[in-house]
């Protein structure tokens, strides 16, 4: 008896795990080839030995690092360079007002709404000395903006203000996508338009180091929040030399924020720091509408989970 329930309970356990007896252990996306592509490893090399007074602003953000050569969760570029590294992921990493302002930036570039000429100088307000363009991801695995209107955005019909020329890695995007973006008919090619590569770099013109120290006597006040700020360097009107305060910060405290507003300050008065909920399910479309002042919601939604910049502000 004790020998037949104990073959008995095995047989069990094997049909339980099917990991065992169909060799899969994990999800076959999960499987990729041990080494990394040459020209990640050139990419990053490269951008390894231009120091680390500087980060490298990776575009665009993606849920998951899914490339089209393998799934590997999280994004390689921390994992094979020492150099300070911001991208943006569906888990935010950092404090309240970095994560909604690199939002407000990767936002604007899925969604094809982004002035090139913002980019460098938000790059230099982030401390961020490259742009490292992902070429090579699983575009249509979490709806992100294409890798080919990714590269036009930055090249077309020239390199972006404040970005040097590219440098690109790679001659070509590996794998298919299963669900291929739709070309536009309306749209007709540029000339000298080349294709998307896998991995492209852009230096930032006049960078800034992620270390410095800003005079006190002449700061920008916004009234806003990140896409405030995208949106004043789209303007030209974003100098990173200058000390950026948000008005909100100093909800409650009228007084420091007189202190704040020198003769020599610049008030910029934007429509954005809006109270809206904010989902994070995906890159794209996880924003609510404007709400008014007051406002409580007709049912408690769970996946709402906000994340306020100045928790002290009120409506």
């Amino acid at each position: 008896v004790g020998l037949t329930a104990a073959a008995l309970v095995g047989v069990l356990v094997l049909a339980n795990a099917p990991g065992v007896w169909n060799g899969r252990y994990y999800s076959p996306y999960l499987e990729r080839d041990e080494q990394v592509p040459g020209y990640w490893r050139a990419a990053l090399r490269d951008l390894n030995a231009r120091g680390n007074a500087t980060r490298v602003l990776a575009l665009p953000g993606a849920d998951f690092a899914a490339y089209r050569w393998g799934m590997t969760v999280d994004p390689i570029e921390p994992g094979l360079m020492t150099r300070p590294f911001v991208g943006r992921e569906l888990v935010p990493w950092g404090s309240a007002a970095s994560t909604n302002l690199l939002n407000a930036l990767d936002s604007r570039v899925q969604d094809r709404l982004i002035d090139p000429d913002a980019i460098a100088p938000v790059a230099r307000l982030m401390g961020a000395g490259d742009v490292l363009l992902r070429g090579d991801l699983q575009t249509d695995r979490f709806n992100l903006v294409s890798a080919e209107e990714a590269w036009r955005l930055l090249t077309s019909p020239s390199t972006a203000a404040g970005l040097t020329e590219p440098r690109r890695y790679g001659t070509r995007i590996p794998g298919t996508l299963r669900y291929p973006p739709l070309p536009d008919p309306a749209r007709r090619v540029q000339p000298g338009e080349t294709a998307a590569p896998p991995v492209a770099t852009f230096g930032v013109i006049d960078p800034q180091p992620i270390l410095r120290a800003k005079d006190a006597t002449d700061p920008v006040v916004v009234a806003g929040d990140g896409d405030g700020l995208v949106d004043l360097s789209a303007s030209g009107l974003l100098d990173p030399r200058r000390a950026i305060l948000y008005s909100a910060a100093f909800a409650g405290d009228r007084a420091a924020l007189r202190t704040a507003t020198t003769p020599g300050a610049t008030l910029v008065i934007t429509d954005s720091n809006r109270r809206r909920g904010l989902r994070w399910s995906g890159m794209r479309a996880n924003t609510g509408y404007t709400e008014q002042a007051g406002e409580q919601p007709l049912r408690t939604d769970l996946l709402d989970q906000r994340l306020d910049p100045f928790p002290t502000a009120t409506d």
